[in-house]
């Protein structure tokens, strides 16, 4: 059985002792009304520890409680409700550590990573991922909650990331039904000013994303020609450039120089492999945590 004092170096030693304290004193400021049959002196450390812990280790809420010896009375119901409370205030400590900067930043961060002379001015990286949820009962392929990426229900978040993987933006939970380049559409008013001298690289959904940015490109993979099965007389048959082929291969290379965001987010928190079993808003600010514990580590 571990002790609280064990349990809270295997936490430090996973997400990093500079977030989680300021993660502690950000809370120590709000207004939390934990449940609890008493509260002894650093009950809000100890809870933030034990709501970590269940993000790494993904195990039950009982199970974790066989697991750890406290020293003060508590049930798995009084568990899971201050977990929730925990990942809700999440979020908006996490938009603190998680900032756009400006392109010199960008361009910093981009110069260590070698480029092909038409991608030479990258300077951020862009995806989506969906992160899997529990299917309610009655649950159909035709809710606008269904993810085809998980085939099941999700959530679906954008994240824009500099060339050293620090994380400068990200977009969501929505509907995993929702167009990338639409998302990118709808979130141009609030996010056109901040992205001025950006040069985003980006997968093909999100070819449309940029109408309408300034000063902001989207730098896409060229699609592949529109057309049915190949005919045995190759007539109507269309195929890309060797130019625009060599410029995809160059491109996706490029992509994959900075590791995926669903990378980062299953590596902080092992739990969000599996079905999310909890709210929406817990797992927003489960991502933006996970993120932001990225960035200050």
């Amino acid at each position: 059985m571990l002790t609280l004092e064990e349990l809270e170096q295997r936490v430090i030693d996973h997400c990093g002792a500079e977030g989680i304290n300021d993660f502690i004193d950000f809370l120590a400021r709000k207004p939390i009304n934990f449940w609890a049959t008493e509260e002894p002196d650093g009950f809000l450390t100890d809870m933030v520890i034990l709501a970590l812990w269940k993000l790494i280790d993904g195990g039950g809420y009982q199970k974790i409680l066989r697991e750890v010896h406290l020293p003060f009375p508590f049930n798995h119901k009084s568990y899971q409700f201050n977990c929730n409370i925990i990942w809700h205030w999440g979020e908006k400590w996490g938009e603190h550590w998680i900032v756009w900067g400006d392109c010199e930043e960008w361009d910093q961060a981009a110069a260590r990573i070698p480029k092909k002379e038409r991608l030479a001015k990258v300077n951020l990286w862009l995806d989506s991922f969906d992160l899997p949820m529990e299917n309610p009962k009655g649950w159909s392929k035709k809710d606008t909650n269904f993810s085809y990426k998980q085939n099941r229900y999700g959530r679906r978040y954008i994240v824009a990331m500099d060339g050293l993987t620090g994380i400068r933006w990200v977009g969501g939970g929505y509907s995993p039904k929702v167009y990338d380049g639409t998302y990118m559409q709808l979130m141009r008013r609030e996010l056109s000013e901040v992205m001025k001298g950006a040069r985003v690289v980006a997968d093909a959904h999100f070819v449309t994303a940029g109408e309408g940015y300034e000063n902001t490109k989207f730098i896409t993979p060229y699609p592949k020609p529109a057309g049915g099965k190949r005919r045995r007389s190759g007539e109507g048959v269309e195929t890309l450039s060797k130019d625009k082929e060599r410029f995809n291969i160059a491109q996706r290379e490029l992509r994959a120089r900075v590791e995926e965001p669903f990378g980062i987010i299953k590596q902080m928190f092992p739990i969000l492999e599996r079905p999310w079993r909890e709210g929406k808003v817990e797992l927003d600010g489960v991502v933006l945590m996970a993120l932001a514990f990225h960035n200050l580590k």
